[in-house]
């Protein structure tokens, strides 16, 4: 049994080997042949994320190097829950809140794009009202590649 089975196994592996590649093949000398060729190109990009950002005047984002293809698009969102504990020299502290567009988003930028749109400003969370005086605080921005939506 075992050596119908080893012959079997022969034959089959035999046939597989003669299965043809599906190359062109020329029948003379110096016939031509044409063969596709690809490359892909990987998205890129870099965002500026500035060291000190003006969240009462309000700013705005910044990108360089937007290789993307036109169904993508780069989108800056704050990470956590957008509360942002803010505290001056004297103690006093606070929360601010930055803006968000409708995707909850404080940036994006599509092919070639390199200034967002939206203008990011801040405002201290509901009730809070902070003493007189420069506070400082720090925020963690979230970069990610997306789809750009469908524009109607």
């Amino acid at each position: 049994m075992k050596k119908i089975l080893a012959f079997t196994l022969c034959f089959v592996m035999v046939l597989s080997c003669s299965i043809s590649a599906f190359a062109a093949e020329l029948p003379y000398n110096e016939a031509t042949g044409q063969s596709t060729v690809t490359y892909q190109v990987d998205s890129s990009f870099c965002v500026i994320i500035p060291e000190t950002v003006d969240a009462f005047n309000g700013f705005q984002l910044t990108a360089s190097n937007m290789n993307i293809t036109e169904s993508e698009q780069v989108n800056v969102s704050v990470n956590g829950e957008n509360s942002i504990p803010m505290t001056n020299d004297e103690g006093d502290t606070f929360n601010l809140r930055l803006n968000v567009n409708d995707n909850d988003h404080v940036a994006e930028f599509v092919k070639n794009q390199t200034t967002s749109e939206f203008i990011v400003t801040g405002q201290p969370i509901e009730g809070e009202m902070p003493a007189a005086g420069y506070y400082t605080g720090t925020v963690e921005f979230v970069v990610e590649l997306g789809v750009k939506p469908p524009q109607y």
